[in-house]
């Protein structure tokens, strides 16, 4: 493959303003979706945390649940991230994803028997890579 027409691979058409508004909410919904799995987790570790520390305690305020709490949020946001690109990496290279016409995987098809299939669709929403607006030349 030439330089040129490698280049040309990762120029994008022009997106209008109703397709970045819809990769937008592509991208909101997948950052909601992993704050909702984080608040999940991390009410239920806090609230085991929080019957420890009184019977470990009892005269304990609730600034190490909340310092628990905030910790385990960072740490949950992180490990699902790192967890769906690894599910992306995985299903990229078993062959789970399907290229679009120019080889890229820019828009991405994942078969439905794909193992944690939910992640590398959560991976392809959170890293959506947004293609120029009408009128403005690729970088």
């Amino acid at each position: 493959m030439t330089p040129c027409e490698n280049d040309q691979r990762k120029q994008r058409e022009p997106a209008s303003e109703q397709q970045l508004r819809a990769l937008l909410r592509l991208k909101a919904r997948a950052t909601a979706r992993i704050w909702i799995v984080t608040i999940l987790i991390t009410e239920f570790l806090a609230a085991i945390f929080s019957v420890v520390a009184q019977t470990v305690s009892e005269g304990e305020t609730n600034l190490p649940v909340m310092i628990f709490t905030c910790a385990t949020s960072l740490l949950v946001v992180r490990w699902l991230q790192q967890d769906a690109y690894r599910a992306w990496i995985s299903a990229r290279t078993n062959g789970y994803l399907k290229r679009d016409a120019s080889g890229d995987y820019s828009v991405v098809d994942v078969r439905p028997d794909c193992p944690r299939r939910w992640l590398v669709l959560l991976h392809a929403q959170l890293n959506v890579q947004l293609p120029p607006r009408v009128g403005e030349r690729s970088r």
